[in-house]
């Protein structure tokens, strides 16, 4: 594995950890603020007023914790196989690379197709690597992941 494609790796389990972090978060967020909200409307005596009130509140905090499972699941399934090969497209966009400059490295990385040259492979990796600025993965990361 090439230092290029070690640092995609790198940072694709950084991104995928903090999005997942911050599905949590926001789900724990509206789950809890749901249940105040159900909290105060008992207090308030509108439960009481509402037959299915409590079961509407519970039924949304089951609702939120689905959709943050299913999430989950799904940073997890981006994660494998196309995991690297999304990264690359990301950093290629958020560094306004040539699009794919660094994707194509790491298709090449995965099986490049037969007849190619590995000292082609090696000359495309050292060009992408070359074009990224220096500090690895964390120097390449989204803005907003900084």
């Amino acid at each position: 594995m090439t230092p290029l494609l070690r640092d995609l790796a790198r940072l694709r389990g950084v991104v995928a950890r903090r999005r997942a972090a911050a599905t949590l978060l926001g789900a724990g967020a509206g789950a809890l603020a749901l249940l105040a909200a159900g909290a105060v409307g008992a207090w308030a005596g509108l439960l009481g007023a509402v037959g299915w009130g409590a079961l509407a509140v519970w039924a949304g905090v089951a609702a939120i914790l689905a959709a943050a499972a299913w999430r989950l699941g799904r940073l997890w399934r981006a994660a494998g196989g196309d995991g690297l090969r999304a990264m690359a497209a990301l950093v290629e966009a958020e560094l306004a690379l040539r699009r794919g400059a660094v994707m194509g490295v790491v298709d090449a990385a995965h099986g490049a197709p037969v007849g190619t040259s590995p000292a082609l492979v090696d000359l495309a990796a050292r060009r992408a690597a070359g074009a990224l600025p220096a500090g690895g993965g964390v120097a390449w990361a989204p803005a907003t992941l900084r």
